[in-house]
């Protein structure tokens, strides 16, 4: 079972497998820390590209993507599948 977080906050809330941007304004976004190999999916709806900021990169969300990500050595990594 999913739970969704739907909003524009550059810095959302904890707790949530869905993160679903509608309407963000500026680019870069910080996930909350996450549990080691945690999972989760990043929807961007915004009009405009998102950057997840994350080291060693950031990783941009293009509009209308959905992209799957993982907590991993305290860092989000953006995963291919």
């Amino acid at each position: 079972f999913a739970s969704i977080w739907k909003g524009s906050s550059t810095t959302p809330p904890s707790g949530y497998s869905i993160y679903y941007f509608d309407s963000t304004q500026n680019s870069n976004i910080s996930l909350p820390t996450g549990e080691e190999g945690q999972i989760c999916f990043v929807i961007n709806r915004s009009s405009n590209p998102i950057k997840i900021v994350s080291d060693p990169l950031p990783a941009e969300v293009a509009h209308g993507d959905f992209t799957l990500f993982m907590y991993f050595n305290n860092y989000w990594y953006q995963i291919s599948i």
